[in-house]
């Protein structure tokens, strides 16, 4: 807890004392509006940092869609000759890359916010909740590049008689993009909280989030899943609708129901209920014990 001197109560000037938050949720949400200008210069930093000191820049962020889209259309199409919904496989496997980069990337950085701004948090005060916000926000600009792969691909196939087109669902890509940020901000938070005292986690994601990946309609559709048990099990999976409803609205080709949207909302308010609270809780002592 900060206090100023009695030298400043005399003079009548404005004292402020920060204080931890003693409830799970008690949560200043004025404060971390008033914080919203820092919000952006730390985006700005989390993008100028990825690009600085390399050769080819954010070209990685083409080249690495690519690459994976190429490995996964002779594994997963060629060899295991898994259905692609009518679409060729390098335009099905990018689309469904162009969420779940979004998304690993985005919960990656939430994850570790305690430790990227360690030295940060330990010097000056902040709302701490500001860190973990950037990342979803920063990713986006890396999802644009992905996106260009995407609609380059797309143009190709276009050129060459392909029938998909997009439906008026794409207007509501912004939507989609704000909610795909919200379940890896809630999903991060939890993780966030674990490896404050777990350092485990931090070895453990990798594996979770290449395990995650694969159980994911990403490199499969939604339509070929006949078993009911699965179903089930994807429907709870806050990743299916996104990547199903990205499909959708670029093509015309996801698999998008209600019972599909409900799911993936429950499951992605219960992630951020549970992710702010654990944050806010951790948040309090966390640069003695980190």
């Amino acid at each position: 807890m900060k206090k100023s001197d009695n030298t400043k109560q005399e003079r009548g000037e404005a004292i402020t004392v920060i204080e931890p938050q003693r409830g799970w949720f008690d949560i200043d949400w004025h404060e971390i509006w008033a914080g919203r200008e820092l919000l952006w210069l730390l985006v700005k930093r989390d993008v100028s940092i990825v690009y600085k000191q390399t050769i080819l820049g954010p070209i990685w962020f083409i080249l690495q869609p690519v690459l994976m889209a190429t490995v996964f259309s002779v594994v997963f199409g060629r060899i295991a000759k898994i259905p692609t919904d009518g679409l060729p496989r390098a335009l099905f496997y990018l689309s469904g890359l162009l969420v779940w980069n979004y998304f690993r990337g985005a919960l990656n950085g939430v994850a570790n916010a305690f430790s990227h701004g360690k030295a940060l948090f330990s010097k000056v005060y902040f709302p701490r909740f500001i860190l973990p916000m950037t990342f979803p926000v920063s990713h986006l600009v890396f999802f644009g590049w992905n996106l260009l792969v995407v609609v380059a691909v797309y143009a190709y196939h276009l050129s060459r008689g392909l029938a998909a087109r997009p439906t008026w669902w794409i207007l509501l890509l912004p939507v989609h993009m704000a909610y795909l940020g919200l379940v890896a901000f809630g999903v991060g938070l939890i993780f966030a909280s674990f490896t404050t005292k777990y350092r485990d986690m931090k070895f453990a994601m990798p594996f979770i989030l290449q395990v995650w990946m694969y159980s994911s309609p990403i490199i499969f559709s939604m339509r070929n899943v006949t078993t009911g048990w699965i179903k089930c099990v994807l429907l709870l999976n806050p990743v299916s609708f996104p990547a199903e409803a990205m499909r959708l609205m670029l093509f015309g080709t996801g698999i998008v129901t209600r019972q599909a949207a409900l799911a993936s909302v429950a499951v992605t308010a219960l992630c951020l209920i549970v992710g702010v609270g654990a944050f806010n809780r951790v948040q309090r002592n966390f640069v003695d014990t980190f």
